[in-house]
């Protein structure tokens, strides 16, 4: 009987993977909040300039209301997705962290920071109430 022994990537081609691994994450983040950001930026400039929508959510107060609960539900699911690139960071981090193959300094600022992570979510909550505050005061 012919036993193959197991394949094992070697710590060059580990640690390739896990830093294109790393810089798709950070790059992706941004790629993300981008469009997103623009998505709801639009929204803010249509409710600003429309004063056809303003008149009809101002008379048609439940539609106004659900309009608000679908923006912030927006900004919730834009703060789970944000920390989900922010988690396989860390944990890509880790690993090559922990691989030793190269210095941690010559990866770690691939790595999403925290403060990152706070600014996007602030910047999309901040947009999201102030278009429900558009729709609802305005």
């Amino acid at each position: 009987m012919n036993v193959e022994p197991p394949l094992e990537a070697s710590p060059k081609e580990k640690f390739d993977t896990l830093f294109g691994l790393l810089k798709d994450h950070y790059a992706g983040l941004f790629d993300f909040e981008f469009k997103n950001v623009t998505v709801l930026t639009l929204l803010l400039g249509w409710t600003l300039a429309s004063n056809d929508a303003r008149s009809f959510l101002h008379t048609h107060r439940g539609i106004a209301y659900c309009a608000c609960v679908v923006v912030l539900l927006y900004a919730a699911l834009l703060l789970a997705s944000i920390w989900k690139f922010y988690r396989r960071s860390l944990l890509t981090y880790a690993q090559l962290s922990e691989l030793g193959y190269m210095p941690t300094e010559y990866f770690r600022m691939r790595r999403i920071q925290p403060f990152t992570v706070v600014s996007f979510t602030l910047l999309n909550w901040a947009v999201a109430f102030l278009i429900s505050a558009v729709i609802l005061f305005t």
